[in-house]
Parts: C-alpha cells; sequence; structure tokens
C-alpha cells in the first residue's frame, strides 16, 4: 500500500467525484469517504463466515501467486500466513468484534447520520438486497 498521505490523496481525488464506489473499511481514510457517500454497504458476517471465505482467498492467491496489488510484489505465502509476525487469520479472529464496535459507534455519530446504512448480517441478506438493487436498474421496455 502507499504511504499514508499518498493513500489519503489518491480516496480524497476518487471520493470528491461526482459518483463512486470504494470498497474497504480503511479507517485512516474513512472520514473521506463516509463525509461524502451517501449510502454504505456493512457487511457484518459471523466470524465463522469471514474466516472461512479469508482462508479460500489465502489458498487461491497462494496458489496463484498473483499480486496483492500490481507493482508491489506484495504476494500471500504458506510462510507470511504461517510464521509471520500477524498471520492473516489471526488478525481476523484478533479485530473481529472490536472492529464491529468502532464501526457501529462510528455510524451513531452526528456527522455521518446522512448516510443510508445497508448493514447485513449474512450473505443471503445481501444477495437479496443486490438483487433488488439489479432489478431497479433494469431497464425497462
Amino acid at each position: 500500500m502507499a504511504e499514508l498521505p499518498v493513500f489519503r490523496s489518491r480516496v480524497a481525488e476518487v471520493a470528491a467525484g461526482e459518483r463512486w464506489v470504494i470498497d474497504g473499511g480503511y479507517s485512516d481514510v474513512r472520514d473521506l469517504v463516509w463525509a461524502r457517500a451517501d449510502s454504505v454497504v456493512w457487511l457484518d458476517y459471523p466470524l465463522a463466515v469471514t474466516l472461512s471465505r479469508l482462508v479460500r482467498r489465502i489458498v487461491a492467491r497462494i496458489r496463484d501467486g498473483s499480486e496483492l496489488w500490481p507493482g508491489t510484489g506484495n504476494r500471500e505465502t504458506i510462510r507470511n500466513q504461517l510464521v509471520s509476525r500477524d498471520p492473516l487469520v489471526w488478525f481476523a479472529i484478533r479485530t473481529h468484534r472490536g472492529r464491529r464496535r468502532r464501526i457501529a459507534a462510528m455510524l451513531a455519530r452526528r456527522e455521518y447520520a446522512h448516510l443510508e446504512v445497508h448493514r447485513f448480517r449474512e450473505p443471503r441478506e445481501a444477495e437479496r438486497w443486490l438483487q433488488a438493487q439489479r432489478s431497479l436498474r433494469a431497464p425497462r421496455i
């Protein structure tokens, strides 16, 4: 990832646009994104769902050897997932509960009252909502 001032500048430039979608809940830029957003889609899934998806993604990335961010040389390996200082699986377990509390508290703040929050606790809830969004945007003949 880029140095923080560069990253914040890049995100601010995108969020200054008229229409955009930003994926990820990076706390370092949340103030920039949420201040300009009209909606937040929060995939607040149980830890078991999060972990199973994370492990599948890690295995797939280790198998194909692709860079996480093109041009960085940053790749997932068995070594960095098992013996690194903070493997992703352990990080997810360690931060899951606290992250949920922090996001809920932030969304309750007055400066974010303008946001339409779509909080999904199960994948099927998100799928139903997404399907409804597709139906709303379908061309009518």
